[in-house]
């Protein structure tokens, strides 16, 4: 009896983050890092295209410490910045 009083107990323990309710109130925003892999999935099966770029050098090293900071690539970063200007354009 002993024995199955513990395990009802344990078992309570383990389950109980299941009976709460409203459990995405915990959700957070996503971290850079999640955000850009979140995209990667996204853009899978996308058609794309590489293109070539020229940027002065200090365009470049500000890109990329920006990355760096926000904890993206900077080829995530490029296609933020694109999107954002093509939206800003759309809406003009």
């Amino acid at each position: 009896m002993r024995n199955q009083k513990k395990k009802a107990k344990q078992d309570r323990y383990d389950t109980a983050e299941f009976d709460r309710e409203f459990v995405a109130d915990t959700f957070r925003p996503l971290s850079p890092a999640s955000k850009a892999r979140w995209e990667r999935i996204q853009a899978k099966g996308k058609s794309k295209s590489k293109v070539t770029v020229e940027l002065e050098q200090d365009l470049l090293d500000s890109l990329d410490r920006l990355a760096k900071k926000k904890g993206v690539s900077r080829n995530s970063l490029l296609k933020k910045g694109i999107r954002a200007v093509l939206e800003e354009a759309a809406t003009h």
